[in-house]
């Protein structure tokens, strides 16, 4: 389903940055944990979406390009 392929690329971003800052390459500064507990809520809402229909499309597109702005930061 397009709704899992989506969330499949933006774990993959999120998890680039958690493992950064578990190898100790970024600090957890404020801006930095906002975006992660935004991330979360973004991956929470778009599995109770999923959960009603499975075809579903969440616009993650602000949220991928707050991440990459982070990782290359």
């Amino acid at each position: 389903a397009v709704g899992f392929e989506e969330m499949g690329h933006f774990t993959h971003e999120f998890e680039s940055l958690l493992l950064r800052i578990k190898e100790g390459k970024m600090v957890i500064s404020p801006p930095v944990m906002n975006l992660m507990l935004k991330c979360n809520d973004h991956l929470a809402q778009w599995v109770e979406t999923l959960k009603i229909d499975i075809s579903a499309s969440m616009d993650s597109t602000g949220l991928l390009a707050d991440v990459a702005a982070a990782l290359n930061g």
